[in-house]
Protein backbone atom coordinates (compact mmCIF):
# COMPACT_ATOMS: atom_id res chain seq x y z
CA UNK A 1 0.00 0.00 0.00
CA UNK A 2 1.44 3.62 -1.31
CA UNK A 3 1.58 6.16 1.50
CA UNK A 4 -0.17 9.50 0.22
CA UNK A 5 1.89 12.67 0.42
CA UNK A 6 0.12 15.50 1.29
CA UNK A 7 0.78 19.00 0.82
CA UNK A 8 2.85 19.62 4.20
CA UNK A 9 2.45 21.35 6.82
CA UNK A 10 1.38 24.96 7.20
CA UNK A 11 3.64 27.43 7.06
CA UNK A 12 2.99 30.73 7.81
CA UNK A 13 4.47 33.65 6.21
CA UNK A 14 5.23 36.99 8.33
CA UNK A 15 4.63 39.90 6.54
CA UNK A 16 5.48 43.48 7.99
CA UNK A 17 2.70 45.23 9.09
CA UNK A 18 2.38 48.85 7.14
CA UNK A 19 0.75 51.87 9.20
CA UNK A 20 -1.27 51.91 6.15
CA UNK A 21 -0.32 55.79 5.65
CA UNK A 22 3.05 54.90 2.85
CA UNK A 23 4.47 58.32 3.76
CA UNK A 24 4.52 57.18 7.39
CA UNK A 25 5.59 53.52 6.38
CA UNK A 26 8.49 55.65 4.01
CA UNK A 27 9.80 58.09 7.08
CA UNK A 28 9.76 54.97 9.49
CA UNK A 29 11.87 53.06 7.18
CA UNK A 30 14.45 56.08 6.28
CA UNK A 31 14.36 57.05 10.24
CA UNK A 32 15.83 53.31 11.21
CA UNK A 33 18.38 53.51 8.30
CA UNK A 34 19.29 56.80 9.71
CA UNK A 35 19.61 55.72 12.69
CA UNK A 36 21.31 52.53 12.12
CA UNK A 37 24.31 54.50 10.20
CA UNK A 38 24.73 57.30 12.46
CA UNK A 39 25.10 54.36 15.53
CA UNK A 40 27.66 52.29 13.32
CA UNK A 41 29.30 55.69 12.62
CA UNK A 42 29.58 56.70 16.62
CA UNK A 43 30.99 52.61 17.05
CA UNK A 44 33.44 53.43 14.46
CA UNK A 45 34.71 56.45 16.06
CA UNK A 46 34.61 55.16 19.28
CA UNK A 47 37.18 52.34 18.24
CA UNK A 48 39.32 54.64 17.09
CA UNK A 49 39.20 57.04 20.26
CA UNK A 50 39.95 53.48 22.04
CA UNK A 51 42.94 52.99 19.86
CA UNK A 52 44.24 56.57 20.87
CA UNK A 53 43.64 55.46 24.37
CA UNK A 54 45.80 52.47 24.60
CA UNK A 55 48.26 54.36 22.29
CA UNK A 56 48.97 57.45 24.95
CA UNK A 57 48.41 54.85 28.11
CA UNK A 58 51.59 52.86 26.78
CA UNK A 59 54.30 55.71 25.45
CA UNK A 60 57.49 55.99 27.02
CA UNK A 61 58.92 59.17 27.95
CA UNK A 62 62.68 59.24 27.88
CA UNK A 63 64.60 62.04 29.98
CA UNK A 64 68.06 62.82 30.16
CA UNK A 65 68.79 63.83 33.86
CA UNK A 66 72.83 64.28 35.47
CA UNK A 67 74.40 64.61 39.06
CA UNK A 68 77.50 66.83 39.76
CA UNK A 69 77.81 65.74 43.52
CA UNK A 70 77.41 62.50 45.34
CA UNK A 71 75.18 62.09 48.38
CA UNK A 72 78.35 63.01 50.37
CA UNK A 73 78.71 66.05 48.64
CA UNK A 74 82.01 64.88 46.44
CA UNK A 75 82.01 65.79 43.15
CA UNK A 76 80.73 63.75 40.42
CA UNK A 77 79.38 64.07 37.10
CA UNK A 78 77.28 61.47 35.87
CA UNK A 79 74.51 61.43 32.89
CA UNK A 80 71.59 58.89 32.56
CA UNK A 81 68.47 58.45 30.37
CA UNK A 82 65.51 57.68 32.34
CA UNK A 83 62.22 56.36 31.29
CA UNK A 84 59.27 57.88 32.84
CA UNK A 85 56.69 56.59 30.88
CA UNK A 86 54.40 53.73 31.15
CA UNK A 87 55.70 51.65 28.20
CA UNK A 88 58.98 50.14 26.97
CA UNK A 89 61.16 52.79 24.99
CA UNK A 90 63.48 51.59 22.14
CA UNK A 91 66.65 54.36 21.69
CA UNK A 92 67.14 54.89 18.08
CA UNK A 93 69.99 57.40 18.05
CA UNK A 94 71.27 59.76 20.80
CA UNK A 95 71.99 63.53 19.83
CA UNK A 96 74.12 65.80 21.92
CA UNK A 97 74.20 69.35 22.20
CA UNK A 98 75.54 72.11 24.21
CA UNK A 99 75.15 75.93 23.95
CA UNK A 100 72.96 75.27 20.57
CA UNK A 101 76.00 73.26 18.77
CA UNK A 102 76.01 69.50 18.22
CA UNK A 103 78.73 67.34 20.31
CA UNK A 104 80.64 64.24 18.26
CA UNK A 105 80.89 62.74 21.09
CA UNK A 106 81.11 62.56 24.92
CA UNK A 107 84.90 63.54 25.38
CA UNK A 108 83.45 66.79 23.02
CA UNK A 109 80.49 67.11 25.33
CA UNK A 110 81.99 67.39 28.70
CA UNK A 111 85.33 69.30 27.08
CA UNK A 112 82.28 72.42 25.89
CA UNK A 113 80.92 72.21 28.86
CA UNK A 114 84.21 72.20 31.18
CA UNK A 115 85.80 74.77 29.18
CA UNK A 116 88.81 72.21 28.64
CA UNK A 117 90.64 73.20 26.01
CA UNK A 118 94.38 71.36 26.04
CA UNK A 119 93.75 68.03 23.81
CA UNK A 120 96.38 66.53 25.60
CA UNK A 121 94.25 66.26 28.81
CA UNK A 122 92.69 62.84 29.03
CA UNK A 123 89.32 62.55 30.54
CA UNK A 124 88.24 59.52 31.99
CA UNK A 125 84.65 57.76 31.42
CA UNK A 126 82.70 54.62 32.41
CA UNK A 127 79.93 54.54 29.31
CA UNK A 128 77.85 52.88 28.10
CA UNK A 129 76.08 52.57 24.35
CA UNK A 130 72.16 53.13 25.03
CA UNK A 131 71.41 53.39 20.97
CA UNK A 132 69.43 50.43 19.85
CA UNK A 133 68.38 49.44 23.64
CA UNK A 134 65.13 48.82 25.04
CA UNK A 135 64.60 50.98 28.11
CA UNK A 136 61.66 49.73 30.33
CA UNK A 137 59.56 51.67 31.93
CA UNK A 138 60.63 53.06 35.13
CA UNK A 139 64.27 52.19 34.37
CA UNK A 140 67.84 54.07 34.09
CA UNK A 141 70.79 53.50 31.87
CA UNK A 142 74.01 55.07 32.76
CA UNK A 143 75.12 57.27 29.65
CA UNK A 144 78.41 58.08 31.15
CA UNK A 145 80.30 59.24 34.11
CA UNK A 146 83.31 61.15 34.67
CA UNK A 147 85.87 59.47 37.02
CA UNK A 148 88.51 61.55 38.79
CA UNK A 149 91.90 62.03 37.48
Amino acid sequence: MAAEIGPGPDIEHHHHHATGHRWLDITLAISAVFISLVSLLLAIQHGRAMEKMVQVSSWPYVMVQNANANLDGSPRFSMWTINNGVGPARVESVEMFYDGKAQKDVQALVREMLKIQDPNRRLHFVMSDVVGVVVPAREKVTLFELLPG
